[in-house]
């Protein structure tokens, strides 16, 4: 199926990667498409892509489970999930509800200092290396 919607495209859709897991197997993996037009490169099937906010989605359907599920009311202040000493740094903190993080309503604002900025561009440049989540986290 996969490749047949390739071939439907005519070469009209960048280079992309399929991978379907089973916990603890591997069990299909595909790619198609070109990396590059000129030189033409086709798509490895290890390539890695940066997924920047697509993660929004999986985040969205995630917290609507756990509203779902009665494990997060979407009208809670945050402090009610969120440990005070995290919250306490943004301001207005106790009118933050859940629904705002995901409206982007919430007025938190990204801190945008020289640190920021390098780090911006460090993940930039590393975007595509193997980065241990544990060395992310402060």
């Amino acid at each position: 199926m996969f490749q047949e919607w390739v071939n439907q495209t005519q070469g009209l859709v960048p280079g992309h990667v399929i991978r379907i897991e089973k916990p603890g197997e591997w069990v299909y993996e595909n790619s198609a498409g070109h990396t590059s037009i000129n030189p033409a490169i086709n798509t490895p099937a290890d390539m890695k892509f940066k997924i920047a906010s697509v993660t929004k989605m999986f985040t969205t359907v995630a917290i609507f489970k756990l509203i779902q599920n009665g494990q997060l009311n979407f009208d809670a202040p945050i402090s009610t999930y969120l440990p005070l000493s995290v919250v306490q740094g943004f301001d207005y903190y106790q009118n933050i509800k859940s629904k705002n993080l995901l409206s982007h309503t919430s007025c938190i604002r990204e801190p945008q200092g020289d640190f920021q900025g390098r780090l911006n561009y460090w993940i930039f440049m590393k975007r595509f290396d193997d980065i241990p989540l544990d060395s992310l986290l402060f």
